[in-house]
């Protein structure tokens, strides 16, 4: 009992003594709690702004993640105590230990910036598909971000702080060290080196007991779905690790064929395999899985029609959905569109992002591979080793088709022709005579606004109005595919015009920026000769990725699950077809279905590696839309379906390990560039 009266009365000394002394030795435990908070406060900051999230639902993942980092804080602060002891005498030991200390701070610091950078604006974490860009374009732009930039001034500022307080610290320790020699234990002496350490101790075990109680209280350890779990995860495990996975470690490859089961509900899905070239498994020799599928009743359009295509970058369907956010004239040359033409209203993005999303959509085909470096290919006991070209494989394009007859195929965008090297891949692959990209003199010496880093490349406004000098002052030979790629609506939102409606919201300010520059073609188009020879298609390149602005506002409207997949935009006006214009299709379709459904409308058949089906034709017949996502348990989707489509959807049970095998299965015949042969085009004919 006396020893514990001893105790006490050590223990109410201690927090009688100077406030620095009780700074002092308090600073193990100030330690613990600073890198804990510090590594804890990127989770907290991405949460407080994400719209789709909340900290309720992600207790027990904080919680989690606060034993960690403070056991992690626990061992740093004994290494730095320890260092303490042997350095306080050195001056140029403890300048090496302020600058190994940041060191430290800014490794961890910089991969949680470039995450907290892509998951804001892009929805996801850093991981494959952000070093595919980044190694091709501007994929680290997310850095140069405003919200980014100011995340990283505020961790320097901390860091400094924390140096300078550890200075402080050290400071004290010399001083109360030389006090000590004169001093003996005693009653004036204070409490002992081991009354502290165990003072230190019991709060932080305290704090961990609390964290501990929060985590078995709390409800499910993360979230099931995959865009919120990531906010519970390591951005230093998931940054690092995957760029080790891109850069060294190679891709292996080997014959992949799909079992005869998984064949049969592919054909049931619209998908045939093996029906001309054991090499080539795509191959088909029709558009149609059977081709007395083909219909009488759908708009028709001759070989000699113009085409042209807008890619809207991330245009989701729901921005368009003026009777559900009420929000109006943010897009009335869109409207305009769907008014004089024809609608897919139960389209979804067959993938993500941009590049994939156009594969999709002109070569009916989807493209699996993340990796772009480090290739190992197995054939037997051979084995090549080697870096291969973003884009790897050659597809059967919509402009391949077309050029048996006579179509002279451009492609028109504001960002890089060097991204991924799409310039490359358009005209040595897929056979475009002409492409224009930031990098084109002539298109930027057409520009009226500034090309500047925020906007990703030259806007939209002067894209489209350089597009309107194509056909009127170069006239493009006829007939002519022109693509054309948007760019305004790509996150950070630096938009170009402002509506009031928007209520000074970027991301809607971007949306009313791109349909204005639209407006410059549609306009052009309603009063020019082409009005009568050309169609005109308007489609996302894919849905929204699932940006914190974007989720706040399709959030304050609809309860919507953030993914890549979702509906979109698509619209055409189609010539010569005045009892088409102003109706709808509610086929649930996909990108994929656009190449076979433009064929279809022109009477041409051709050998192809589809994986799509004319939306008039045999899309009704075959109801699943097989794609890079998984939505037999994606109710938003679902229930787009006609009952009697869904119950055939639920008789295919195509499952999620169908759809694992089928993507890698794709993913293996890319990479051995047996989608299409690559030296001769398909023949084509017409019916």
């Amino acid at each position: 009992m006396k020893r514990l009266m001893r105790l006490a009365e050590k223990i109410a000394l201690f927090f009688k003594r100077p406030p620095r002394r009780v700074l002092y030795d308090l600073s193990p435990l100030l330690g613990v709690l600073f890198f804990a908070l510090f590594f804890l406060g990127w989770h907290l900051s991405l949460i407080a702004v994400a719209a789709h999230v909340t900290f309720r639902e992600l207790t027990r993942g904080l919680a989690a993640l606060f034993l960690l980092y403070a056991a992690v804080s626990v061992l740093l602060v004994v290494l730095l105590t320890a260092l303490g002891k042997i350095v306080n005498r050195m001056a140029a030991w403890r300048r090496f230990m302020y600058c190994a200390l940041a060191v430290l701070f800014i490794l961890c610091s910089l991969p949680r910036v470039l995450d907290w950078g892509t998951v804001y604006f892009g929805g996801q974490h850093v991981d494959n598909v952000f070093w595919y860009h980044a190694f091709y374009a501007d994929g680290t732009s997310f850095v140069l971000t405003l919200p980014s930039l100011v995340l990283m001034i505020a961790l320097i500022a901390t860091v400094a702080v924390f140096l300078w307080v550890l200075r402080l610290l050290f400071g004290f320790y010399v001083q109360f060290a030389a006090v000590r020699k004169k001093r003996r234990e005693g009653a004036s002496s204070g409490p002992s080196a081991a009354i502290i350490a165990a003072v230190n101790a019991a709060c932080v075990a305290v704090l961990l007991a609390c964290g501990g109680i929060v985590y078995c209280a709390a409800g499910e350890a993360r979230p099931a779905h995959a865009a919120k779990a990531m906010f519970v995860q390591i951005p230093e495990i998931k940054v690092i690790g995957s760029f080790i996975d891109y850069t060294l470690k190679p891709e292996v490859v080997q014959n992949a064929r799909l079992d005869e089961s998984l064949c049969v509900k592919l054909e049931k899905c619209g998908i045939r395999l093996y029906s001309v070239d054991e090499n080539y498994p795509l191959l088909k020799r029709s558009i149609y899985i059977e081709p007395k599928n083909a219909v009488a009743d759908k708009p028709r359009i001759d070989t000699k029609t113009n085409i042209i295509i807008v890619f809207a970058e991330s245009m989701s369907q729901f921005f368009l959905r003026e009777d559900i956010h009420g929000i109006k004239g943010l897009t009335p040359a869109f409207h305009d569109l769907m008014s004089a033409g024809y609608t897919f209203t139960n389209m979804y993005n067959a993938d993500y992002p941009t590049l994939r999303g156009m594969i999709a959509t002109l070569g009916s085909s989807l493209y699996t591979i993340e990796k772009v470096r480090g290739i190992q290919q197995i054939k037997g006991e051979n084995k090549m080793k080697g870096v291969r070209p973003p884009i790897l494989s050659k597809f059967l394009f919509l402009s391949d088709v077309l050029k048996k007859y006579g179509y002279y195929s451009v492609q028109l965008q504001g960002g890089s022709g060097t991204f991924v090297s799409m310039k490359s891949a358009f005209t040595k692959r897929q056979s475009y005579d002409e492409f224009y990209s930031s990098e084109s003199l002539e298109l930027l010496s057409y520009a009226q606004y500034a090309h500047n880093i925020k906007s990703w490349g030259v806007r939209d406004e002067d894209v489209f109005r350089f597009g309107v000098k194509l056909l009127e002052e170069k006239r493009l030979p006829q007939p002519f595919l022109l693509t054309i790629s948007t760019l305004d609506m790509h996150p950070p939102y630096t938009p170009l015009r402002t509506h009031p409606n928007a209520q000074g919201n970027n991301l809607l300010n971007c949306l009313y920026s791109t349909d204005r520059a639209f407006a410059v073609l549609w306009e052009y188009l309603k009063r020019s000769a082409y009005r009568d020879n050309t169609l005109v298609l308007v489609v996302a390149d894919h849905a929204v990725g699932p940006n914190a602005e974007y989720l706040d506002f399709v959030g304050r409207y609809v309860d919507y699950n953030p993914s890549g997949c979702d509906f979109i935009a698509c619209a055409m006006y189609i010539p010569g077809n005045a009892a088409w214009r102003g109706g709808s299709n509610a086929t649930v379709c996909s990108n994929l279905d656009i190449a076979p459904t433009l064929l279809d409308m022109m009477g041409v058949d051709a050998e192809n590696p589809f994986l799509g089906l004319s939306i008039f034709s045999e899309r009704p017949r075959y109801p699943l839309p097989i794609t890079n996502y998984y939505i037999n348990n994606t109710s938003f989707i679902m229930n787009r379906f006609s009952e009697k489509a869904r119950n055939a959807v639920q008789l295919l049970r195509w499952t999620e390990n169908d759809q694992k095998a089928f993507s890698e299965f794709l993913r293996s015949i890319a990479l051995q560039r047996a989608i299409v042969r690559e030296n001769t085009h398909p023949a084509t004919e017409a019916y």
